[in-house]
């Protein structure tokens, strides 16, 4: 199965996991996606589990598992735990979209090759250099990690270009080996839908069918629209081997594309088109030629290319290599360095008796036609023809005979040593002592033997020396860095099983910094933003508490006011409001309650002792004496009815004896008895009650004798 992997919709990697069985082992074959860098599928990011998704492969069917329920997976769009994977998939996991090429049935124990047999089917392609000059001969590799460059003969001006492949051996995805051979199923072109809009059930739809249908009915539609303005079966996309094209199925609203209204239409890349309110977005790309591309040579323009069947390994570095225009031996002998003619009868006939052959050239066919359409059309440069080999050769030699004779016995020495000291260093991988070494040839000739490519080579593998330990160091950096984001992991840990919100936070951005995407920080923030919310709201809690109870309290101050200031009937009214309240505190209650008893108690102990008083004068005649003493109860309870009624009847009897004797003493002041008039008066004052009507009309009168002040 090939896949590619994508990270926010850029391409990341890809991945061939019909490769990775070797077929000496029996299924089922187990791979597995996830952060961890043991994963075969490595997925780095921390929305990712270490080992998210395990897609396994038996008995013919591959299908996948969500090994970390906790994070979601899609797979075309739906929710899953476990799904069937198929040619066209689209699986989503976090930031990542893995989406499914193609679906290969991998070989057998029997069909699967040893390695060396494969390695020695290898397709192989030579190209030369623009560093590689046209002036030195022979073939150098470098070794190790290093990759392989072909230095052109000495003195030549030919590009070195060979490519090398043998008949045998079919591009990779054009035969299946299934024991029998069949036709490759080659996707030139592939299409998938970007679906956006309030109805839109995914985000990505790939055309994987012949016809797919859009529309509101669910068991006839592959794409569902829950839309009014869609009809059951709105419109069908159909996928033919080169292009698709969608057709209105006389639905109400129609099709909108690319801004006009149509029936039926072929689409390309980039074309859009609605249906009812979502809109669709064509993504056409091939996969083809980005599988071919290294199977197939850079050509320059103008440049021309020789294919050569190699024969014998090339001489080695340093030794003479034989000049293109040099005699071959018998007839049907291979010599090395010869290159074989090309015979196009030959070849096509050889594609005509060997169907693999016929096969490898109608694929390679179809990716020249269709690598030709997307070259742009630029005017060509004018051929030059080439020069022969054996003129250049023999022109060349005599200009480096001509260089080197200009040069001293004790010069050409040092060259030699030189340049023979270079090539030593660099077989050692010491490609800095090796440019060094070169230099001091640069000083007296650029020309000399292969040092040019010497020295090119080395910049290019210091260069990569220079990479790795650049990755080296980026890699001990970043495992410092894990380290030192774990120790603080660890303590922002501590901190919030402590509560020490305000350490922890600290940490928290300490970490980020470092560790944007850091999954720990991210639950210890919730656990602690958790804790903090509970705090606060038993706090407002509290302060609701206590600002309620400072209202009770203040509601029982009335009472409690007038019962310290010993006014025990308004202390009695004050606290039976306060007793009234509901819901309110026990202790505030009680405190009431003790009040309100204590006031009563008092109320009666001042108040029993003046009615008996009263009661007691009033037996005794003294209705005046009497009624001020009910009168003086009346002020600490008012609420006494008894007191009320007696003082009415006593004020009755007495305003009636005030009120004669009144009259009679104005009687007697009209007749100039003042003295008379004096003793009547004063007899009123005695008679009538203090808050009564003559008390005050006998002291208004009394006021004009003299005597009286």
């Amino acid at each position: 199965m090939k896949l590619s992997v994508l990270k926010n919709n850029l391409p990341i990697k890809d991945y061939n996991l019909s490769q990775m069985i070797t077929g000496e082992e029996k299924g089922p074959f187990s791979f597995f996606a996830g952060r961890s860098p043991e994963c075969q599928i490595h997925l780095d990011s921390r929305e990712v589990s270490r080992i998210q998704a395990e897609i396994t492969y038996g008995d013919g069917i591959w299908s996948l598992k969500n090994t970390s329920p906790q994070i979601p997976v899609f797979v075309n769009g739906a929710l899953v735990d476990k799904a069937k994977i198929e040619a066209g998939s689209s699986i989503l996991i976090g930031p990542f979209r893995l989406i499914v090429n193609e679906i290969q049935i991998p070989k057998t124990a029997e069909e699967v090759k040893p390695p060396e047999e494969a390695s020695a089917e290898t397709v192989t392609q030579e190209v030369s250099s623009e560093e590689a000059p046209a002036e030195s001969s022979g073939e150098f590799s470098l070794g190790g990690d290093t990759p392989t460059e072909t230095v052109p003969a000495e003195g030549s001006t030919e590009p070195a270009t060979s490519l090398e492949t043998t008949p045998e051996t079919p591009a990779e995805g054009a035969i299946a080996e299934t024991g029998e051979e069949r036709t490759a199923d080659i996707p030139f072109i592939k299409f998938e839908l970007e679906l956006e809009g309030k109805y839109a059930p995914f985000g990505t739809f790939v055309i994987d069918r012949d016809e797919t249908f859009i529309g509101r009915d669910e068991k006839k539609c592959q794409i569902i629209l829950k839309d009014s303005e869609v009809s059951s079966v709105h419109a069908v996309i159909r996928k033919k081997h080169y292009s698709c094209e969608i057709e209105d199925l006389n639905s109400k609203n129609g099709i909108i594309f690319n801004g006009k209204r149509i029936n039926k239409i072929a689409f390309e890349s980039d074309d859009k088109f609605s249906i009812g309110t979502t809109n669709f977005t064509v993504r056409a790309y091939t996969e083809f030629l980005d599988q071919e591309s290294s199977r197939l040579m850079p050509v320059e323009e103008n440049q021309e290319i020789e294919v050569e069947q190699i024969v014998e390994e090339s001489a080695s570095f340093g030794d003479k290599a034989v000049a293109e225009g040099a005699t071959p031996g018998k007839e049907g002998e291979a010599v090395p360095g010869e290159k074989k003619k090309f015979n196009l009868k030959q070849f096509f006939q050889e594609i005509k008796t060997d169907p693999v052959k016929k096969k490898r050239a109608m694929m390679i066919g179809g990716v020249l036609i269709l690598a030709m359409l997307m070259i742009d059309t630029t005017p060509e440069k004018p051929k030059v023809a080439p020069k022969k080999a054996g003129e250049v050769t023999d022109k060349a030699k005599k200009e480096v005979d001509e260089k080197l004779k200009k040069f001293t016995p004790e010069q050409l020495d040092f060259l030699d040593s030189a340049y023979l000291l270079s090539k030593e260093l660099f077989k050692q991988g010491k490609y800095a002592e090796t440019i060094f070494e070169l230099q001091k040839i640069f000083t007296l000739t650029q020309d000399y033997k292969n040092a040019k490519q010497i020295n090119s080579l080395a910049k290019s593998g210091l260069a990569k020396m220079e990479e790795l330990e650049r990755k080296r160091l980026e890699e001990i950096e970043r495992k410092r860095r894990d380290q030192r984001i774990k120790e603080m992991v660890e303590k922002a840990t501590e901190a919030v099983k402590n509560k020490e919100s305000e350490l922890a936070k600290g940490l928290f951005g300490q970490i980020l910094k470092l560790d944007p995407e850091n999954y720990e920080v991210t639950q210890l923030k919730l656990e602690i933003e958790s804790w903090e919310a509970d705090e606060k709201r038993k706090k407002e809690e509290e302060e609701t508490k206590r600002v309620e109870r400072e209202k009770r309290v203040e509601q029982l101050s009335p009472g409690k006011k007038y019962y310290l200031a010993q006014d025990w009937y308004k202390a009695i009214i004050r606290l039976n409001e306060f007793l009234e309240i509901s819901s309110m505190d026990e202790d505030l209650i009680k405190e009431a309650t003790d009040m309100l008893k204590e006031s009563k108690e008092n109320l009666a102990t001042t108040v029993n002792p003046i009615l008996e008083k009263a009661e007691t004068l009033k037996e005794g005649g003294d209705s005046k004496g009497a009624y001020e003493e009910y009168k003086k109860a009346i002020l600490f309870d008012p609420s006494l009815e008894k007191p009320l009624i007696e003082m009415k009847k006593i004020s009755e009897k007495l305003q009636f004896r005030a009120g004669k004797v009144y009259r009679e003493a104005i009687i007697a002041e009209s007749l100039s008895l003042f003295q008379d008039a004096k003793e009547k008066f004063l007899e009123v004052q005695q008679i009538s009650p203090s808050d009564g009507e003559y008390y005050e009309k006998a002291i208004q009168k009394l006021k004009n004798y003299i005597d009286y002040q």
